[in-house]
């Protein structure tokens, strides 16, 4: 039940790390009222439950962690805006076949995203001010960390909760 609700955690997270392709898209499709509203809901649902899951974690945090040494990663979510060039190929949103490569596409980078933990890779987190941290900890372990601190001092002293075996929110 805990994999099924997580990839369902997961499932939210990679939906609203493309918030901004999808205002592109409205934004270049706005005649298609259809999608127009389709997107829009999943904006606002996404992020929503995104951030009603991060707030949960935080509040249900029972685990500190020693650090040993931390690693800035906000970085890489600006490597992830280039697949945001996708809206800017012209696909036309009453082609069929349009319609299902991208949605072919999304499905192949959605399965990815899921399987190899990558839900930290979310544009969203560090627009609303979240970091990204590469943590190692004083047992050798690497953990990524979801947080608004940034020095080791503060992070000692926060409380996390495991999302996944590798990430968590604190």
């Amino acid at each position: 039940m805990i994999d099924i609700l997580r990839n369902q955690i997961k499932t939210i997270l990679f939906l609203s790390s493309y918030t901004f392709l999808f205002i592109i898209f409205i934004i270049r499709n706005f005649q298609n009222l259809n999608l127009v509203y389709f997107l829009s809901a999943l904006i606002i649902l996404s992020n929503l439950i995104m951030f009603i899951v991060i707030k949960r974690c935080c509040s249900l945090a029972d685990e500190f962690i020693k650090v040993k040494k931390i690693e800035n990663k906000n970085s890489i979510n600006a490597t992830y805006l280039v697949t945001h060039i996708i809206p800017f190929l012209s696909i036309d949103f009453f082609k069929i076949s349009d319609i299902v490569s991208l949605t072919l596409l999304f499905l192949v980078i959605g399965f990815l995203y899921i399987k190899s933990d990558m839900i930290y890779v979310n544009p969203m987190l560090n627009f609303f001010h979240y970091n990204l941290l590469e943590i190692k900890t004083s047992d050798d372990k690497t953990v990524i960390v979801i947080t608004k601190h940034k020095n080791k001092s503060d992070i000692q002293k926060t409380k996390f909760r495991k999302i996944t075996d590798s990430i968590l929110v604190g």
